[in-house]
């Protein structure tokens, strides 16, 4: 199954494989400035700016992902295929066709080329270097760089990370890893599964181990980064605070779940309530667990009170404004410029563009639904299915992808 990440109407699309993190781009240094979108239910799907510039007119039955580094890619379900494009003088530009594609967080994006070839191509779809073979062992699995390090997964089942040069700054050791985040990763020393005294460790861009934990001790089964505080859980779903040595910062009350770490703010889900409120890493409240939803970007919070009526707040919990419509999207901490991105409206009559006043932006084309969304990176099937011809020849399809059902109706 592909690793993806991306937010599809209200809806957060994770699609996991082993070795995946869900802590998103903060401070991985790039930012995705771009929006998906169509102007009327099942129709084409273009791509807008969070400005409301239409920067490509619908014309794409695939729903495109949002432009990283300008670049983006568009799915064929029909052919099961990726189509690359760079977006030169407002132009698409089609770079290939591939089986599996990551995205450009970096200066090098992972691909699965046709043959099931893993490997790593520029902005002109060539490849830098050669990872074919590491060490003697295949690679499977190759994933975004993010810190300036990307892990890559070989056919004996080890994690490692390369660099920019395609060389080892990570030595392949590890049963599973993650994703860097501000720096650190977390990798799994042994494989845990009923092994309780089994240990995960995190380290450092350099490789260095900063601590080691056992699992029936704390499990980062949560691992997210605010700075240098993560977040992980103890015994039983008990959410907990710690450094970069390993220390324990704060615990966090049994019935409380953390979510969205973000500009020293988290967002809270009461297990007993089943309602979201907001508070500091240190614990104290900004809002009360009283909301059905809580929506946080870093500067502003969106929360959908228990009557269905939407209000924008400042980071001290202020309301600032109603917002209109009884439907939020988009409103999420993985993108570093997502203080405006809004949209607000019902699924059933579309949506606008509103910025951090709560007041609407003008758009270029009409909003029915939207989409943003990136790649982690790829992975082979279990199967590891043969393809003949040459990995580096285009598919030469009339059409780049397939009608998707409206999101409106999801």
């Amino acid at each position: 199954m592909k690793k993806t990440f991306g937010m599809i109407a209200l809806m957060i699309a994770v699609f996991m494989t082993t070795g995946c993190n869900n802590s998103g781009s903060n401070g991985a240094g790039f930012e995705a400035t771009t929006f998906s979108f169509q102007e009327e239910e099942d129709g084409d799907w273009g791509i807008m700016d969070f400005n409301g510039k239409t920067l490509v007119k619908p014309k794409y039955s695939g729903c495109p992902t949002s432009i990283i580094n300008g670049m983006f890619s568009v799915y064929s379900d029909e052919e099961q295929t990726y189509t690359l494009y760079s977006l030169e003088d407002d132009k698409p530009r089609k770079i290939g066709t591939y089986r599996d594609i990551g995205a450009f967080t970096g200066q090098y994006c992972p691909v699965v080329d046709k043959n099931g070839n893993v490997k790593y191509i520029d902005k002109e779809g060539k490849s830098p270097f050669d990872i074919k073979k590491i060490k003697g062992h295949k690679v499977v699995g190759a994933y975004n760089f993010f810190s300036g390090l990307a892990m890559i997964k070989l056919d004996n089942g080890k994690w490692g990370y390369i660099n920019e040069d395609g060389e080892i700054a990570v030595p392949f050791k590890y049963a599973d890893a993650w994703n860097f985040n501000n720096g650190l990763a977390i990798v799994y020393l042994e494989t845990p599964e009923d092994n309780q005294n089994a240990k995960w460790a995190v380290i450092d861009t350099e490789g260095k181990e900063l601590f080691t934990k056992k699992f029936r001790d704390m499990t980062p089964a949560n691992f997210k980064i605010e700075g240098d505080v993560i977040e992980t859980t103890v015994e039983y779903e008990k959410f907990t605070f710690i450094d970069r040595e390993g220390k324990t910062i704060k615990k966090v009350k049994d019935n409380i779940a953390p979510q969205y770490i973000y500009n020293g703010l988290y967002v809270t889900y009461n297990k007993d309530t089943e309602l979201m409120g907001m508070a500091t890493i240190e614990g104290k409240t900004v809002l009360k667990d009283k909301y059905e939803t809580v929506l946080y970007n870093g500067k502003l919070i969106a929360a959908k009170a228990e009557n269905g009526r939407w209000y924008m707040m400042n980071n001290k919990g202020e309301k600032l404004c109603r917002l209109p419509g009884e439907d939020i999207i988009m409103f999420e901490p993985e993108y570093t410029n997502s203080d405006r991105v809004l949209l607000a409206g019902e699924y059933s009559k579309g949506f606008v563009l509103v910025n951090n006043e709560g007041k609407e932006i003008k758009t270029e084309d009409e909003i029915y639904s939207a989409s943003y969304s990136y790649y982690w990176g790829v992975s082979l099937p279990d199967d590891d299915i043969e393809y003949e011809g040459d990995g580096d020849v285009d598919y030469d399809y009339e059409t780049e992808a397939v009608e998707m059902d409206s999101l409106a109706e999801e």
